[in-house]
């Protein structure tokens, strides 16, 4: 697939779906062939043969999927949509899952998506069981959270929501200081991971991670600086929220941990 751009003369003017399609936000409806199907998230920058840009919809039967879309080829006139897994070494127009005539966009709130999507109040994946998953995006009102995660498991790698309650307890970690002393330090509540990198082209840079319980950061904590294979040190950074570096002088990522604030 080859993306289409936009410029002065008129004739060469991108399609008004081809457009739009790039502008899709979470929740939003796109019907192709008559099928409804919602946007999880719109991946952006994303440099390949299939364009910039593209959304991963969820299906009728609960399943996620990368939707392409643009020319079939820099010499052809031909464009539509195409499933991204389904895109041949030399696509074809009947390859296309639809042309852009049958494939028609409805703006709706990005909570509508959340809805379509399993829920769980666990971390472990309701599609395949595994308890690894990466933290896409989320929502918080108060304690109570609404979280899209995303399988880490290859044969997997399916979109679900882990909805929970924020707890308030207070607990204590012993780590291991930016001093090389051993401390304990007390956490409360629940905190949102905050990840700074040196690397500038790293996609992670600033990223607001998942929301962590106060329980949970302690054991992160003390396994990443007390446990068999000790891996950076604990501090404080300049706001006084806490921090933990790989490395005590030459770190190349940090994470900071910022209290959630309940009113």
């Amino acid at each position: 697939m080859s993306t289409q751009t936009t410029n002065n003369d008129s004739d060469n003017k991108a399609p008004e779906t081809y457009t739009r399609l790039q502008e899709l936000s979470r929740g939003d409806r796109v019907t192709i062939n008559d099928i409804d199907y919602y946007v999880v998230i719109q991946n952006t920058g994303m440099r390949s043969l299939f364009g910039p840009d593209f959304p991963t919809l969820i299906t009728p039967n609960g399943i996620t999927k990368d939707l392409a879309f643009g020319k079939l080829s820099e010499d052809s006139d031909e464009c539509g949509v195409i499933w991204l897994d389904d895109i041949p070494e030399n696509p074809e127009n009947s390859n296309l899952l639809a042309g852009y005539d049958s494939v028609h966009i409805t703006e709706c709130d990005a909570e509508t998506v959340y809805d379509q999507l399993k829920h769980t109040s666990e971390k472990v994946c309701p599609h395949c069981g595994n308890d690894v998953a990466r933290f896409k995006d989320g929502e918080r009102n108060e304690r109570d959270t609404r979280e899209l995660l995303k399988c880490n498991d290859k044969e997997c790698r399916e979109y679900y929501v882990r909805q929970r309650t924020l707890p308030t307890e207070t607990v204590t970690a012993t780590v291991q200081t930016f001093d090389d002393e051993m401390k304990e330090v007390e956490l409360s509540g629940a905190y949102r991971e905050v990840i700074t990198s040196r690397f500038k082209m790293d996609p992670r840079q600033r990223a607001k991670e998942e929301w962590i319980t106060a329980q949970e950061l302690a054991d992160t904590l003390e396994n990443k600086t007390t446990g068999e294979h000790t891996h950076g040190r604990v501090g404080y950074s300049w706001n006084d929220n806490l921090q933990w570096k790989d490395d005590k002088y030459n770190h190349k990522m940090e994470i900071e941990y910022k209290p959630v604030r309940f009113e």
